[in-house]
């Protein structure tokens, strides 16, 4: 029996579900992708949670707002990490989650961008076995997310997410005394630069006393005191950069697992250009990284995770280079455990069906981020397949997807694929996208990784 569980979009780091403009995460130049989906006559809710948490608070901060509650981040494990307990406070958008209706657990269907497929996993697995095996486990009568046995969740997609890392936080770290002109960079491509009357910038960090930015302080001013907050200290495990980095992912992938029970997909892109031996072997030029990098801000990051960095210092094979601009494409597949399939309009529990590869796409034109490049009919044909899972479900359970809607599909993914690479154009601000290279090519004071 078909289900009607509502789609949860969650967004990734440095994201919120809507930006002071109006503008949505979800759609940006294309329109809001969740009200699209609504008119599919699909339940969708947005959520913003932290922009710079762990994977383990923004899970916290994914709960609450779906089921509704004072966010609790854990006793132990707020006290282990130096902050707050409790957060905010949410009505809960989807109050009757888990409840038993006509016979049937009232689930979800978790879509998640970025880092956001981490932190629905996380959260997943956290209903699902309670802290079991984390680095701090809570007690489980302590809080209903804590204490496990809830199959609440009935698919999570991951889209272009670093389900096990990426290189390029690898190098943030490496280079963390100059985190704060990475971060200005960031901002001012998001076209916040330098106003001084936008007081949109929220961090969502109460947990760490860390305020939003106010009216008379600047960009740099804002980020300065952010990252001196001693959530930012060397070594530190509790803050989105660990969570992101290929050592925390390593790490949070002991013990957050594929679950039985839960339908996995995930959507890997690609914007970087490589030559090809005599073997067939890619060869990855770090000079045409960025060849298919529509976001002009995203270009350096394009050629960083091609270079050597990733291959020499960190030891991945060569297909590691490959990347979207922000994350590995190999990266994007799975969690590196749970078994893999290609999709091929059947759906597995239990198992990460991986779409075809979406190339010629950076990280942020997959939602929506460019105007070159239209998300809504992978979007929309992705939510028919979800509302054709059965409401129950166990390990194993297969379902094959009506053969006109796997055509839809394919025929959305070669629409992105199939382009001309963008024109080369002038960067913006060309003097600090050349600061930024220079950033990420200084020797670095200390590496925590």
């Amino acid at each position: 029996m078909p289900n009607t569980s509502p789609i949860i979009l969650v967004h990734g780091f440095f994201g919120k579900a809507e930006s002071p403009d109006g503008t949505k995460y979800f759609g940006r130049h294309h329109g809001d992708l969740a009200q699209k989906l609504r008119l599919q006559g699909h339940q969708v809710y947005t959520v913003s949670i932290g922009p710079f948490a762990s994977n383990w608070d923004r899970a916290c901060e994914l709960y609450a707002q779906i089921k509704g509650g004072r966010v609790d981040y854990g006793e132990k494990h707020s006290a282990h990490h130096n902050h707050k307990r409790f957060g905010r406070e949410y009505a809960g958008f989807y109050p009757q989650w888990g409840d038993v209706v006509d016979g049937q657990v009232q689930k979800v269907h978790l879509i998640g961008h970025s880092m956001g497929g981490p932190t629905s996993r996380m959260m997943a697995q956290l209903l699902a076995h309670g802290t079991k095996g984390a680095p701090v486990e809570e007690d489980p009568e302590s809080h209903q997310l804590f204490s496990g046995g809830k199959d609440w969740v009935l698919s999570i997609t991951t889209i272009a997410s670093p389900n096990q890392g990426t290189t390029l936080m690898d190098r943030f770290f490496d280079i963390a005394d100059y985190m704060e002109d990475v971060l200005a960079f960031w901002f001012s491509m998001k076209g916040i630069w330098p106003s001084k009357d936008n007081t949109g910038m929220d961090p969502m960090l109460d947990q760490w006393d860390v305020s939003p930015r106010s009216i008379t302080e600047g960009v740099h001013e804002y980020l300065h005191r952010v990252l001196s907050s001693h959530m930012f200290a060397p070594g530190f495990m509790d803050i989105a950069p660990w969570s992101l980095s290929t050592e925390g992912a390593k790490q949070e992938n002991t013990w957050v697992t594929t679950l039985p029970n839960v339908f996995y997909y995930s959507i890997s892109t690609e914007c970087t250009e490589y030559n090809v031996a005599k073997d067939g072997t890619p060869l990855y030029a770090t000079t045409r990284a960025d060849k298919y990098c529509i976001s002009s801000g995203l270009r350096p990051f394009a050629k960083i995770i091609a270079s050597d960095f990733t291959t020499k210092t960190k030891h991945f094979p060569d297909t590691w280079r490959a990347n979207d601009g922000v994350v590995n494409t190999e990266s994007m597949d799975s969690d590196g455990h749970g078994p893999l399939i290609d999709f091929n309009g059947q759906s597995r529990a239990g198992h990460w069906m991986h779409f075809p590869h979406v190339n010629h796409v950076d990280h942020a034109s997959i939602v929506g981020g460019q105007k070159e490049v239209d998300p809504t009919a992978l979007f929309l044909t992705h939510a028919t397949i979800l509302a054709s899972l059965p409401t129950k479900t166990k390990a194993k359970t297969v379902v094959d997807a009506p053969e006109h809607v796997v055509k839809r599909l394919l025929v959305a993914i070669a629409s992105l694929t199939n382009r001309e690479p963008p024109p080369v154009v002038a960067p913006v601000r060309p003097s600090r996208i050349s600061s930024l290279w220079n950033i990420f090519n200084r020797r670095p004071k200390q590496s925590i990784v």
